[in-house]
């Protein structure tokens, strides 16, 4: 069995690694840790496109990997070196990058929304047409970083460093660049539509045709960049003060800032980032989200967060992370998730279960490859139901027979039996107490908006409803009911259309 780092380079780091190992009965990429141990494996022939989605890759050596349309939805890449990757097209929806080096990679035509990247390296970046709506970029180096007709709506970059970087064309409505760094960035027809730009430096940046009308800001500075004062002994008397300035207030700052919190990813980045604790007067408001419940369990808590399931169980990922990561042990009230994802329910079985699942054999009977690894890792006896995509398959149809030499391969294909699933009412209490939350909190923006009132730069309505229509699909007979009785439901979805046309309109598409 052979291993190969992925790396092109090919050097050996003390950090996590991706491996592939090919061998004679089937072929897949493996990530390994220092230590050798396996953490995630991937059924695929490269790692471009390959499905990572919950991987755990902190720290992981990837430089110059090509991770073209990889799917890392809900991944911890925490620190990891990617610097160079090609990761265009790839969909990092609410990934964990922060510290991560991202030197000069391909992000062009990625989706990293809500993902967060605080204080990541993106010095001379592409990030094209890439969509980081929600993103977080606090204290992030974008200098250089080409960000050409990116959307950037709702990200929070505070305190970020994007001197030099090309924003023609960037949407940044809502965006909060407060005290960030844009000296002698090319701004060109950029839309600021309600952005925060308090403290923002605009030295020697370009605003031709830009759109700056309902930007919030209360000082900027904008002209020629002031070169020499950087050469004086200036930046001793602005360092002296910081850790005086930052750490001082905090203690007094709290309890105002806490009653602040709107959004679930402010509340649980103040929790991770601010206390380095628990944050339990903001958990109703992170248990909106499924996303933040997940990384609160995770990063936080470092244990189970019964107050965030209901939201979890929305999120095929996030069910699946938070069982294999969080509990440990099987999460049944996300299995009906987990159940619609041929990759989640495969190895829910084989890394959670350890056993059957049943509910997710109707998924895994799609693909060929995983109605192999299914019958050879989990049943250890054929498998029916996926013969027919295994015999679509010459390769897997082949092993497959060497395996199980006394199946006739393939029969009719036998009806999926979903075993009942039964919810107690706690559960079920728990999913009706996420939906009231999340309409009431799509509620009090929509009355934000109506008034032109400033709201938090991190509130993604977008990101609410979708969440709102995730729990209708996985538990509708608790949540139609509840929708078709909420005045403030049905005149939020009916806000919400609107809303999403104008933005339509808004970006020209």
């Amino acid at each position: 069995m052979t291993y190969l780092n992925l790396s092109p380079n090919n050097k050996q780091q003390d950090s996590h690694c991706v491996t592939r190992t090919l061998t004679k009965e089937n072929e897949m990429i493996e990530i390994k840790n220092e230590s050798g141990e396996v953490i995630h494996t991937v059924h695929a022939d490269t790692l471009e496109g390959a499905n990572l989605v919950g991987a755990n890759l902190e720290d992981a050596n990837l430089e110059n990997a090509n991770l073209r349309g990889v799917n890392l939805n809900g991944a911890n890449l925490k620190g990891a070196n990617l610097k160079g990757a090609n990761l265009t097209g790839a969909i990092i929806i609410d990934c964990y990058l922060s510290h991560a080096d991202l030197k000069g990679a391909n992000l062009n035509l990625a989706d990293l929304r809500e993902s967060h990247l605080e204080e990541s390296d993106l010095q001379g970046a592409r990030m094209e047409n890439t969509d980081l709506r929600g993103a977080c970029f606090l204290a992030a180096n974008l200098s250089g970083a080409d960000l050409e007709g990116a959307n950037l709506k709702g990200a929070w970059m505070l305190e970020a460093n994007l001197e030099g970087a090309n924003l023609t064309e960037a949407i940044l409505i809502n965006a909060d660049l407060n005290d960030a760094d844009l000296t002698r960035s090319n701004l060109t027809a950029v839309r600021f539509r309600g952005a925060k730009m308090n403290g923002t430096d605009f030295s020697g940046a370009k605003f031709t045709g830009s759109f700056l009308k309902g930007a919030i800001t209360t000082k900027y500075t904008i002209g020629f960049p002031k070169v020499s004062s950087k050469k004086t002994p200036e930046p001793q008397v602005v360092k002296t003060p910081e850790p005086q300035v930052v750490k001082t207030p905090e203690p007094q700052a709290t309890p105002d800032h806490e009653k602040k919190i709107m959004t679930p990813r402010e509340a649980f980045a103040y929790a991770r980032d601010v206390l380095h604790a628990p944050f339990p007067e903001g958990e109703a408001t992170i248990a909106t989200s499924a996303f933040c419940s997940f990384y609160y369990a995770r990063d936080v808590l470092k244990a189970p967060f019964p107050l965030g399931e209901a939201a979890i169980a929305t999120s095929v990922e996030c069910s699946f992370a938070y069982a294999r990561d969080v509990l440990k042990a099987p999460f049944p009230l996300g299995e009906a998730a987990i159940a619609t994802n041929v990759e989640c329910s495969f190895a829910y079985a084989k890394d959670v279960l350890k056993a059957p699942f049943p509910l997710g054999e109707t998924a895994i009977a799609t693909a060929g490859s995983y109605s192999y690894g299914y019958a050879r890792d989990v049943l250890k006896a054929p498998f029916p139901l996926g013969e027919k995509a295994i015999a679509t398959n010459g390769y897997y149809i082949e092993i497959y027979k060497d395996l199980f030499p006394e199946t006739q391969v393939a029969p009719a294909t036998p009806e999926p039996q979903a075993p009942a699933t039964s919810m107690s009412d706690k559960q079920k209490k728990a999913i009706e107490n996420s939906f009231q939350i999340l309409v009431s909190s799509l509620g009090e923006w929509i009355e934000f908006d109506e008034q032109a009132c400033a709201y938090p730069a991190c509130f993604c309505p977008e990101s609410i409803m979708d969440n709102i229509n995730g729990l209708l699909e996985a538990f509708p007979d608790i949540c139609k009911d509840l929708a078709g009785k909420s005045k403030t439901y049905l005149e939020a979805k009916s806000y919400m259309d609107e809303y999403s046309k104008e933005r339509e309109e808004e970006r020209g598409w």
